[in-house]
């Protein structure tokens, strides 16, 4: 066992056999769990439609409690009667209620609570409210379940609890368990003193640290050494040895190294392929895992593993290699639910039944509760986990801002044609003066280079303008896209101008508008519209007859004109013709 206490913001325990690593806790500083604490809290909300009451025990999302972890002794009147109440019946709002946190809140769901307690010792577990005694699960063995019982019903309980014999009591004698058991009564006795004089909601039990709480569930005889790289948990550690099992307390060593402890073992490695898809098989294979909303999916992939002649040994050997490393990777990364392992098809049944087997072995140390199903026809193998923590995932990893958790993105054509589709929607629509385009450098590159003609023919068609701008930090599969109208971005050109040049743009418009809209009142959008085309109808008609008129005045004055000038001719052309001949005597003279 190794305890990684000076690591900043986290502590960090693992358990190690044989240089693998089969157990990880990590508790982050900021994030410490209330799992197991006590509290008096007091009842906010009573929902008879979902059979539940909101409890406020003192932390910032109230917890759920459901009635059916409402335990007879905190109801706040007697209920004789056969049949079973409504909880609105037994419990109201403002009454006050011990309970106990068997779930950590988780999202945006608040903490769940039980009213049946239970305080865990060395080697018992108490439970107020039980006269019901038993063995703990992982005991199969029947002549050691027969013995512990046997031992059990010597024991003296305190009136009206049970208990449950642990694991780490397997090998201990009556008198070990009956001192623990009596550590644990008075502990029991001092929450109920507490509950008595305390206001609701306050904690009347805090679980111990987690390397106290580690050392409790974990540690046993198997353990060969404890190490802890830090002299302050080191000696926090031993005083809890000397007090529980002092037999045991030379297997606790404290770490002294330079190389951090955990690097030095080379378990460093093994944590950061927890948050790992793929996690490769010793003779080549590799299994995958996936966490969806539903379930857990994982797959079983022979991958090099293809070398060898015979097929089904081969996928057979795959497949037990496989359901070890499927109870490994479920156990390190808490993941709870159902399960669906997906296995290499065999043909051979007794293949399947040697690795239900091997899965169902190498669950037997987890904390957590198993069921597992047979393989089907398909491959397939149903299971179910109890999640004892938050999970690796929940815990320290969130969900992809750009992907949104899916895997997956949508390639630059696929992207630069749901732009050009929605560009055009908006172009049809009129009243744009321009369109902007921001996205990643990747479609941007798409856009210009590939649909430039599509953009082009926007342009023409629409009388704008199209913009597209690459912004490296943008997300992929994200875009802003920007539609301005032709008012808008005069606004906006204008608004860059100087003051004086901007004073005398507005006056224009203003000059423009007044214009158009002169002599034609407004009552309505709609009605001024329909004024202005019948006005303008009026103004053109009134102009073609002036045009008319101008030319008909000027048509007949030009005819006027012309026979006035050819009647005149005739005229003078003969006082010229008489004149010459009075002068021709005298130029034949002249020329004589």
């Amino acid at each position: 066992m190794l305890v990684n206490a000076t690591a900043p913001g986290e502590l960090r325990i693992a358990i190690v056999e044989d240089g693998e690593l089969i157990e990880l806790d990590i508790e982050a500083a900021e994030k410490s769990t209330v799992k197991s604490n006590i509290y008096k809290g007091k009842v906010r909300n009573v929902e008879g439609s979902l059979e539940a009451a909101f409890v406020d025990f003192g932390q910032h999302k109230q917890g759920f409690l459901p009635f059916s972890e409402i335990s007879p002794d905190q109801y706040y009147k007697k209920w004789d009667k056969k049949e079973r109440p409504k909880i609105t019946d037994v419990v109201r709002r403002d009454q006050d209620i011990l309970v106990q946190v068997a779930k950590d809140a988780v999202g945006d769901k608040g903490a769940t609570l039980t009213t049946y307690l239970s305080l865990p010792g060395r080697y018992v577990v108490l439970m107020p409210g039980s006269d019901a005694g038993g063995i703990s699960r992982k005991i199969e063995d029947e002549k050691v379940r027969r013995r512990i019982r046997t031992m059990a019903q010597k024991i003296t309980k305190p009136e009206g609890c049970g208990f449950i014999v642990r694991t780490a009591g397997l090998n201990q004698t009556r008198l070990g368990i009956q001192k623990d058991l009596d550590k644990v009564a008075a502990q029991l006795e001092k929450i109920r003193e507490s509950a008595k004089i305390a206001r609701a909601p306050s904690i009347l039990y805090a679980e111990p640290d987690l390397i106290a709480r580690t050392l409790r569930d974990y540690f046993n005889e198997d353990v060969d050494e404890v190490w802890i790289d830090s002299r302050e948990e080191y000696e926090a550690a031993v005083e809890y040895f000397n007090e529980v099992m002092p037999e045991l307390a030379e297997r606790l060593k404290y770490f002294q190294n330079p190389i951090p402890i955990f690097a030095y073992y080379h378990v460093e490695e093994q944590i950061e392929a927890t948050f790992e898809r793929r996690v490769s098989l010793p003779s080549g294979g590799s299994i995958v895992v996936d966490q969806t909303e539903a379930l857990v999916a994982i797959d079983v992939n022979s991958g090099k593993n293809t070398a060898e002649g015979d097929h089904e040994n081969t996928v057979f050997k795959t497949n037990l290699e496989a359901a070890e490393e499927v109870a490994r990777q479920l156990r390190l990364r808490d993941l709870g639910g159902i399960v669906v392992v997906d296995f290499i098809d065999m043909e051979m049944t007794r293949h399947k039944r040697e690795v239900e087997k091997a899965l169902s072995e190498a669950s037997k140390d987890d904390k957590a509760r198993w069921k597992i199903s047979r393989i089907n026809s398909k491959g397939l193998c149903v299971l179910t986990r109890q999640r004892i923590r938050q999970g690796m995932r929940k815990a320290f990893q969130k969900r992809c801002e750009v992907c949104q958790g899916t895997g997956w993105l949508r390639t630059a054509e696929s992207h630069s044609l749901s732009i050009l589709r929605r560009v055009e929607a908006r172009l049809a629509q009129g009243e744009v003066g321009e369109v902007r385009v921001v996205t990643h450098r990747e479609t941007a590159e798409y856009l210009s280079n590939y649909k430039r003609s599509e953009l082009l023919g926007f342009e023409r068609e629409y009388r704008c303008r199209i913009v597209i701008t690459a912004r490296p930090e943008m997300d992929r599969g994200k875009d802003e896209v920007q539609f301005l109208s032709k008012g808008e971005l005069l606004a906006e050109i204008t608004d860059k101008l100087p003051p004086r040049e901007r004073r005398d743009a507005a006056s224009k418009r203003k000059r423009k508008k007044r214009k158009k809209v002169e002599g034609a009142p407004i009552e309505s959008e709609s009605e001024s519209e329909l004024e202005g085309k019948v006005d303008g109808k009026k103004r053109r008609r009134r102009g073609k007859d002036r045009d008319r008129d101008r030319e008909g005045r000027e048509g007949r004055e030009g005819r006027e004109g012309r026979e006035a000038r050819r009647a005149e001719r005739p005229a003078e052309d003969g006082k010229e013709a008489a004149a010459a001949l009075r002068e021709a005597p005298k130029v034949l003279e002249a020329k004589g």
